[in-house]
């Protein structure tokens, strides 16, 4: 079972920081860092190639080279494969947009496979990750893991800095999911496939199709 909201709180304030009462640290408090705590954690978890959260956006298609993924609510896209047939994609090397490039100006066939931006749930009996009642698909370690670095947040504006127990255990809560994120590589394109020209930034809210 993951988290609910209430229970984050309370494995928060009774379990982490002792303050059975609630008298340090108020629900609205306890909310800011656990808001800013899953979002570093979600950023975390997917940087290091976790794919727990990863969300298929089917296909979709660009427009003069853009698609507009505003809709998807994105925190990091992961990949991108262009779709060459019913039966045929391949995934698309990824570049900054600093780098030089030639704009695709053509409308293209492509998936997204990317990590969703959770906002913290208004509603306390809510799941603490997903959207609503509806859970995404997180798992003790990392609520958990979540809960203590809000924790930490609450100990540094409290304390000036945070004890070394929550210091000692922030570290093990880590270490428990991010050892066990797989690292996603990406394949090279066959040269013969008109894909292998093609590559792809993102710039927020949107995926851009270059060729090189």
């Amino acid at each position: 079972m993951t988290y609910t909201l209430a229970q984050a709180r309370t494995r928060i304030t009774t379990d982490l920081l002792d303050d059975k009462n609630g008298t340090r640290w108020d629900d609205t408090k306890v909310d800011r860092a656990l808001t800013v705590a899953l979002s570093q954690c979600l950023d975390a978890y997917s940087s290091e190639g976790g794919d727990r959260f990863l969300q298929d956006s089917g296909s979709v298609s660009t427009s003069s080279g853009v698609y507009d993924a505003s809709s998807l609510n994105v925190l990091r896209v992961v990949n991108v494969s262009l779709i060459v047939s019913s039966t045929y994609e391949v995934p698309l090397p990824a570049q900054l947009p600093k780098d030089r490039f030639i704009s695709d100006g053509s409308d293209q066939d492509i998936r997204l496979l990317y990590v969703e931006r959770y906002a913290l749930p208004s509603t306390t009996s809510h799941p603490l990750v997903g959207v609503g009642a509806t859970a995404a698909n997180s798992w003790d370690a990392f609520d958990d893991w979540v809960c203590v670095t809000a924790a930490r947040q609450l100990e540094l504006l409290d304390r000036e800095q945070a004890t070394r127990r929550l210091e000692e255990y922030e570290a093990k809560a880590r270490a428990s999911v991010l050892d066990h994120a797989p690292m996603h590589v990406n394949r090279r394109f066959p040269r013969r496939r008109p894909a292998g020209s093609y590559a792809w930034h993102w710039l927020p809210t949107s995926v851009y199709l270059t060729r090189r």
